[in-house]
């Protein structure tokens, strides 16, 4: 059951600070996630309802592993911790349809 933020301390549920870690992004209304966050949202197939969209801490080092990823901001990624790390969500795994454009390499 969802409960609102003004009545999850009677509920014992900790409720994140708007734009901290683990607060909720993304709708009309949330503040913007704060320094060193980005706003997550989990890749679901077409019609799957999901989870809501979450600020999360920006990944500091992520592997070589290539799994090319097109991110919400249109562009590839390596993978989906590059695109992380840049704070923005992947929005499909591989190339973004009709784009060409590569994300600068990040270190």
């Amino acid at each position: 059951m969802l409960i609102g933020a003004a009545c999850a301390a009677c509920h014992g549920a900790a409720v994140a600070r708007p734009g901290a870690e683990g607060a909720r992004c993304a709708r009309p209304g949330d503040a913007r996630c704060a320094d060193g966050l980005y706003c997550y949202r989990h890749v679901v197939p077409a019609g799957v309802r999901a989870e809501p969209a979450v600020c999360r801490v920006r990944p500091t080092a992520c592997t070589d592993f290539y799994q090319p990823v097109c991110a919400e901001d249109g562009k590839i990624y390596d993978n989906a911790c590059k695109a992380a790390s840049a704070g923005v969500n992947q929005a499909m795994i591989g190339a973004c349809a009709g784009m060409m454009r590569e994300a600068p390499p990040t270190p």
